[in-house]
């Protein structure tokens, strides 16, 4: 169901325009997801639950503030076990759309993935035998993570926000970083009081010297609203977090039970994983959707033609990679663990010594890009031989 939330929020597009196209975005979701599972050989009626969880079009300011797409949140309150969505960026999809009709498959996948990449982390939240883990576990190290993050970002911009307070253009340009693929484009969002980080194909901007590449940049962030940030933070230091991020524990661990030293390692070891669960459930989102009309799996054709993509963030490309070279089995295992009498860590049993690594490394990558927007070369060799040495045959 679809529900909506919140009023702090104006749209281009109605409320019912924006509904509508989030219900088409739903039902082509269950479509992908549903044919997805087919073609694992797994039951769909095991699934059953995730359809339950409502879709709330979030109309408030807590997605918009951090410019989240859209969050799964399954901790007590109105809004329990639900899927938020951007109304913003939804309307922002619709108004792509409406200069480019040609493109509604395009934008309804969006959309689609979005929905399937929360619904993913529904299905993994959090098993614990006799109880759970409280979700602010993992919360709250995301949280502490992008506090820190947000904390340095509005260090760097204060100053040169300062230098531009008399402009009233909606998006200002603050500053242009250049990495070896991406220009990374630093802007003040006047509309929302957010300090925004957009991350742009070095190649196609590329005008020789800093100050024509700037008014590029800066001509095409104003004619392409269409785009979600790669980060932001709200410009003000009362920002609230808003985060959803579930995970889980190795084995059974009754948390009554542990000591100092041993809460503080499972606070930190649960957490790390964020980064290969947030890179593992984007791949197979996107996997998802592209399968919704095929007959038959080609997973590893469709991961070895998207790794080639230039742009694509090493956490992703690495995701990708490691899914290529799993199993059918494991993958089901992946979409399945959750519903055993007892926790299977395959991860483990497949990486053995090199488990703890693998975790760690996807982890660095994944805070590494999400903080300047780039991620160790060396690091990323690593962690595809730790992947090729345990997997390929």
């Amino acid at each position: 169901m679809v529900k909506e939330l919140g009023e702090n929020i104006e749209t281009k597009h109605s409320k019912e325009e924006i509904k509508n196209f989030c219900e088409a975005a739903l039902i082509e979701s269950i479509r992908s997801f549903d044919n997805f599972v087919k073609l694992l050989g797994i039951d769909t009626s095991i699934f059953g639950h995730l359809k339950e969880i409502n879709i709330v079009i979030d109309y408030t300011d807590d997605l918009d503030k951090i410019k989240a797409v859209g969050c799964y949140t399954s901790s007590d309150g109105e809004n329990n076990n639900s899927i938020n969505i951007s109304a913003k960026y939804i309307d922002k999809i619709l108004i792509y759309l409406d200069k480019h009709k040609d493109k509604y498959d395009e934008c309804l996948d969006e959309l689609a993935h979005t929905i399937v990449h929360e619904k993913i982390h529904a299905n993994r939240d959090i098993m614990i035998k006799d109880g759970t883990v409280s979700l602010s576990l993992l919360s709250s190290k995301s949280a502490k993570m992008a506090r820190i993050r947000n904390s340095n970002l509005r260090k760097e911009l204060d100053p040169l926000l300062m230098q531009n307070l008399n402009s009233s253009n909606d998006i200002i340009l603050l500053k242009v970083k250049e990495t070896e693929y991406y220009y990374m484009a630093y802007v003040y969002n006047n509309k929302n009081n957010s300090y925004e980080v957009f991350r742009l194909d070095k190649k196609k901007f590329n005008m020789g010297n800093y100050f024509d590449t700037f008014n590029m940049i800066k001509r095409y962030l104003s004619l392409n609203f269409f785009m979600m940030p790669f980060t932001s933070c709200s410009a003000s230091l009362d920002d609230y977090e808003f985060y959803g991020v579930t995970d889980y524990v190795d084995d059974y661990i009754d948390v009554n039970e542990l000591s100092n030293a041993e809460a503080s390692y499972l606070y930190d070891f649960t957490s790390s994983k964020i980064g290969i669960e947030e890179a593992l459930t984007e791949a197979f989102a996107y996997i998802i959707v592209a399968s919704k009309c095929k007959n038959e799996l080609d997973i590893k054709e469709y991961c070895d033609l998207v790794i080639k993509d230039d742009d694509m963030p090493y956490d992703l490309k690495l995701a990708y990679y490691l899914i290529s070279n799993l199993s059918i089995d494991d993958i089901r295992w992946f979409f399945l663990s959750c519903y055993e009498d007892e926790y299977e860590n395959r991860f483990r049993k497949l990486f053995s010594s090199d488990y703890e690594l693998l975790i760690s490394n996807f982890y660095n990558i994944y805070s590494d890009f999400s903080s300047n927007g780039k991620a160790d070369e060396g690091l990323f060799n690593e962690t595809k031989d730790v992947i090729r040495r345990n997997l390929k045959k």
